[in-house]
Order: C-alpha cells, then sequence, then structure tokens
C-alpha cells in the first residue's frame, strides 16, 4: 500500500511537472511524431528536421537537436503530420522531384501548413534545385508553377520569395518573368542584399548592351528601369546608350525626325555634351538635303524644334542660310510675294545691306515680270536701272531680251560686254589680291575659274601671267613645303565636299605631321589644317560612322560587354577638341564596364 502511494506522488508530481513547463512553453509536443529504432534497439520519439544518404537530424520533444549516422539507424518510421510532409517534400526537391514534391506540399498546405514556412523550405533547398529547372519536363513545369503560385497568394510574399520567383524564371528560360519579378523590388532590399544585386547587374547589363546592338528595344525597357532600380547611376548610363542606339537605328533607316527627337529630348538632358553634338552633326546636313529638294518649310521646322531650344548660335545660322536659299529659290521662280514674306519672316536674320538687297531683288523681279517680252525698249531701260544697282545677273537678262529689238541690238551687245568685262575685272583683282598675300595656290584655283567663266576675255594674258608667277613661287624651295601644305588642304576640303571624309582625313593627317622648316611657316597650314580636321571627323559623326551598319560588325559588337557607344567611332571621336563630349562619353562607358 505505501509503495501504491509512492508511485502515485511521483506520477502526479511528474504531470505537474510537465504541465508546468508547457506553461512556460519548454516543453513542446509535435502534433505527429517520428521514431528513430537505432541498431541497439532503442527508439526515440522526435521529428525527422534533416534526412540525406549520410546522416539524419532528429529533434526531440524537449527541443535537443540529435544527429545520427546512417550506419547508426535501423529505420526510420514517419507519422504523416504537415511538418513531415514538408520535410520530405524538401528531401525531394533535393533529387529533384518536382512532382512527388509539389504533392507533398500540397497535402501539407491541406492538414494547415503556413504558406510561408513551405516558402521558406523551398528557399532553403533552391540552391540544390535551380540549376535542374531547364531540364524539367512540361508537366513538371506546369505543376511546380501552379504550386508557386499559390504560395504566392497565400499570405503577403516576402521579398526574397520575389527575388527567388526571378531566379526560377531566369532557370527556366523566361528572362522577362525574371525581369518583372526582380522590378518589383525595391532599392533598399538591393541595398540590403549586395550579392544578389550585383549577380542581376551583371546578367542584365551585358543583355542590355546585346539587345541594344540588335535593335530590340523593346526588350531593353524592362532592364533599364530594372537597372535604374539597382544602380541609379549606371541606370542613367544605359538610357543614353539606349538612346543612342536607337537614334542610330533610325538614322539608318531615314527617320531623321525620330534620331532629332531622341537627341533632343532623351539624349541632351542626362548627357548635355553628346546629345548636342550629335544633333548638330545631324541637323546642318539633313537641312542642306531639304533646301536642295525645295522643303524649306520642314528645314525651318527642323530648326525651330530642336536646334533653337538646344543650340541656339547653330539655330541662328541654320535659320540664315535656309532663309537666304529659301528666298533665292522663290525669286528665280518669280514668285515675288513668296518671297517678301519670307524675307519679313527672316528679316532678323540678315544685316541691313543684304535686307535692302533682297528686297531691291524682289522689287526689280516683279518689274521684270510686268514687262512684255516684246517690249524691248523697257526692257533695256531694265537692264541699265539693274547695272546701276549692280544687280548684273538680272541686267543681263533684261539686255538679253532687249537684243531681240534690232534697233536695240547692238547697244545691249555693248552693254553685255561692259558688265562681262567688270566681272572679270573683279575676279583679276581678286587674283591679284591673292597673289600679293602669297597665297599661290589659291592663285592657281581662281585662275581657272576665271579662263573657264570668261575665255575669250581681254584679261586673259594678265591672269595666266599671274599664274605663272604663281606656279614659279611655288616651285622655289624656300615656299615648297608651306605651298604644298596649303595645296593638300585644299585638295582635302574639294574631297569632303565629295563626300570621301576618309580620303580628305589622310590627306589633312599629313598636313599635321608634315615637318616644316620654321615655325612661321608652319603656323598657316596647321591652323587651317586643324580647323578642316575637326570639320571632317564631325562631318564622320553625322555619316554615322561606326554604327555597325553590317551583320559582322552587330555580332562582335554584342559579343562585348560594353562596346563603343551606337553612333558614334571610337577613332573619330577621340581625335575631337571637344573635351566635355569625350568626358561625358568616357563616363558612360565607365558605367557600362562590369
Amino acid at each position: 500500500m505505501q509503495r501504491r502511494r509512492k508511485q502515485v506522488q511521483r506520477s502526479l508530481i511528474g504531470w505537474a511537472g510537465v504541465f508546468a513547463a508547457a506553461a512556460q512553453g519548454m516543453l513542446v509536443l509535435p502534433a505527429g511524431a517520428d521514431y528513430i529504432v537505432r541498431k541497439d534497439g532503442k527508439r526515440l520519439q522526435g521529428l525527422v528536421r534533416e534526412e540525406t544518404p549520410e546522416m539524419i537530424r532528429f529533434e526531440t520533444a524537449d527541443r535537443i537537436v540529435l544527429t545520427f549516422s546512417r550506419s547508426e539507424v535501423e529505420r526510420v518510421e514517419r507519422e504523416e503530420s504537415r511538418e513531415n510532409l514538408a520535410l520530405s517534400a524538401a528531401i525531394y526537391l533535393r533529387r529533384p522531384d518536382f512532382i512527388e514534391s509539389s504533392n507533398l506540399l500540397r497535402r501539407a498546405l491541406e492538414m494547415g501548413l503556413d504558406a510561408r514556412r513551405a516558402r521558406q523550405i523551398i528557399l532553403e533547398v533552391s540552391p540544390h534545385f535551380l540549376d535542374r529547372m531547364t531540364y524539367m519536363s512540361s508537366t513538371d513545369r506546369k505543376q511546380w508553377l501552379a504550386l508557386c503560385e499559390e504560395l504566392s497568394r497565400r499570405g503577403r510574399p516576402d521579398p526574397d520569395w520575389t527575388y527567388f520567383r526571378g531566379d526560377m524564371a531566369l532557370a527556366m528560360g523566361e528572362p522577362a518573368a525574371a525581369v518583372a519579378a526582380w522590378r518589383s523590388l525595391d532599392a533598399a532590399y538591393f541595398s540590403s542584399q549586395p550579392a544578389k544585386r550585383t549577380r542581376v547587374i551583371q546578367w542584365a547589363l551585358p543583355r542590355l548592351i546585346r539587345a541594344a546592338n540588335e535593335g530590340r528595344f523593346e526588350e531593353c525597357v524592362g532592364m533599364l528601369e530594372l537597372l535604374h532600380v539597382l544602380d541609379p547611376a549606371r541606370g542613367k548610363s544605359c538610357q543614353v546608350w539606349l538612346a543612342l542606339g536607337k537614334a542610330s537605328a533610325a538614322r539608318r533607316c531615314g527617320n531623321i525626325a525620330e534620331a532629332c527627337r531622341l537627341y533632343a529630348d532623351e539624349v541632351i538632358p542626362l548627357a548635355p555634351a553628346i546629345g548636342k553634338e550629335c544633333l548638330r552633326t545631324l541637323l546642318e546636313p539633313e537641312c542642306d538635303v531639304l533646301c536642295e529638294r525645295g522643303h524649306f518649310n520642314e528645314a525651318l521646322a527642323f530648326v525651330r524644334d530642336y536646334a533653337r531650344p538646344h543650340i541656339p548660335e547653330l539655330a541662328a545660322r541654320l535659320m540664315t542660310k535656309i532663309y537666304r536659299q529659301a528666298i533665292g529659290h522663290y525669286l528665280s521662280n518669280g514668285n515675288w510675294e513668296m518671297a517678301r514674306g519670307l524675307l519679313a519672316e527672316g528679316s532678323e536674320y540678315f544685316d541691313a545691306p543684304e535686307r535692302e538687297q533682297l528686297k531691291q531683288e524682289c522689287y526689280w523681279g516683279e518689274q521684270r515680270s510686268r514687262v512684255s517680252p516684246d517690249d524691248a525698249a523697257r526692257h533695256f531701260q531694265l537692264g541699265l536701272e539693274l547695272q546701276k544697282r549692280k544687280m548684273n545677273g538680272a541686267a543681263v537678262e533684261e539686255f538679253v531680251l532687249a537684243a531681240r529689238s534690232s534697233q536695240l541690238r547692238e547697244m545691249a551687245e555693248k552693254q553685255i560686254a561692259l558688265i562681262r568685262e567688270g566681272e572679270a575685272l573683279a575676279l583679276l583683282e581678286k587674283i591679284a589680291s591673292l597673289y600679293g598675300e602669297s597665297r599661290y595656290v589659291e592663285v592657281l584655283d581662281t585662275a581657272e575659274q576665271f579662263r573657264s567663266r570668261y575665255p575669250r576675255s581681254e584679261l586673259t594674258d594678265r591672269v595666266d601671267s599671274l599664274a605663272r608667277l604663281a606656279r614659279t613661287k611655288l616651285a622655289e624651295q624656300s615656299l615648297t613645303a608651306e605651298a604644298l601644305a596649303l595645296s593638300r588642304i585644299d585638295q582635302a576640303r574639294r574631297l569632303l565636299l565629295q563626300g570621301r571624309t576618309d580620303e580628305a582625313l589622310d590627306l589633312v593627317d599629313g598636313v599635321l605631321h608634315e615637318q616644316f622648316t620654321t615655325a612661321t611657316m608652319a603656323t598657316e597650314p596647321l591652323i587651317r589644317a586643324r580647323a578642316l580636321k575637326q570639320e571632317i571627323l564631325k562631318a564622320r559623326i553625322a555619316a554615322g560612322a561606326g554604327s555597325g551598319a553590317g551583320k559582322n560588325d552587330t555580332r562582335s559588337a554584342a559579343a562585348t560587354v560594353a562596346p563603343f557607344l551606337p553612333g558614334l567611332d571610337p577613332s573619330t571621336v577621340e581625335q575631337l577638341n571637344e573635351d566635355a563630349f569625350k568626358k561625358e562619353i568616357q563616363e558612360i562607358l565607365k558605367q557600362l564596364q562590369l
């Protein structure tokens, strides 16, 4: 009886201890139980936390974690609980067996497993199966993705899970889905995870450059936004890169308006020197082409929209040039009203003498148009009036009309001869002036112009004499080097006007490397050569040199992590004098390198 009483007391004391421990949270009884049967016959109750072919990690009811080698364990007996199912799912993921792990996790969720716990299990095991996802079957992929979507819907997904979804999409070969997942994360998350931030940058940056080189600009948008989150400075450089790529592609397709818009709206706000230089080299040749085709309003619109807000000095020069050509075009076509209207509209771009001259041309042009072709006397009078005002071209035309009359033919031809003689004399004076300034190459060029323009002039002998003297001077040893340099510069300028920029650049470089005998002799050729070289280099940029027109060029650029900026030739840019332009380029290239 006494023994019985002592057993009851010990039992009560034991249960009291259990209840006290449970009340204090010191003892957790699992909802289900696992059993490990050791080879020595001992049987332990708890939960299997981890199981590999080499070992088993086992947690007892009082939270003591034991690790057993496989050689110590006879067998493991499991009870189907949500925790056991989740742990089994993790084991199958390690293999990986996506179908079985999906089924186990779904059963665990049905039994009340928290979605956050399920996500955590997947995240912990993910390094063991991510690289195998490329080889998933369509059935595995569908079932696994459905499970991940369900886990994302159950409660608010944490950033680590969102990052994993991007990692998983990338492993499955779905980069767009990866970018979408990573873009939903804020900068603070990536700042706290430098390894993940670096990994995403190393993946996104080369892909962005490759897509831009291959013209897949829509694909670049998402990666650009992602890079803005990861690294704002690098994102800014990539945005400039992408805008330059789009502009270069637009130029190759002949869409100059779109290229100008990209330079003005997207490049200049981020890289002013680059945007302005690209806009400058594109606008002037395009306006020249439009004026040649007679599209003056379109050329003026280009200048107003793009040059005036960003490059005022270029806008003023182009406006003057376009208005002058447009007014001349309408004057030659007899459209006096349009010419007068343009003169009034663009009067601020002309000085007073030129403005007055254009007004006179409009007035006398209209007067001439009102005279009948048969009224020879009136045409003769108009010729005299125009001759007084030094409007020689129009005067000659009037005298030609007057010469149709037999009565006025002799006087009209005499006036024409006087005008031609005066023009020839003015050109001769110019040749003499050039000779006096020792500009012998220009003397020869101008003399050639004189002969072609006035082949029967009485002044031809004097022009030939000056030309012979210029050749003699050029033949003298003391002036040979400088004269040769000036000749090369003039030849290079002609090649530039013909669009043969490579040949022009070779000639100018030859001048710049020429060894002159004295500094004084070298001054003028060097100054002119340097100025011309800058014109040639800008012309090459305007022509889109180095923009990668061929397929082989595109592939080689795509294989480079950070090639040169689209539409710009590195050797050309390096030789330019614009330091701010080159500095911005170097900064962008630095950001594009990993």
